[in-house]
């Protein structure tokens, strides 16, 4: 792997990362809701949808 590619994933692991601890403090009980982390994550990383196949989920809207 070159020092682009490396750069570059670990910029997408930090956003990533920084979209799931955005959305934690918004809920009554602390954790992450659903619809919380979906729309962070969209903000976040320009609009791109959830990649649901890298973690076998499926999304209800």
């Amino acid at each position: 792997m070159r020092n682009n590619e490396k750069k570059k994933l670990h910029e997408n692991l930090k956003q990533e990362i920084r979209s799931l601890l955005i959305s934690s403090p918004k809920t009554k009980y602390g954790g992450l809701s659903g619809s919380l982390l979906y729309s962070d994550y969209k903000t976040l990383n320009s609009g791109k949808e959830i990649p649901c196949k890298l973690f076998i989920i499926k999304l209800r809207e």
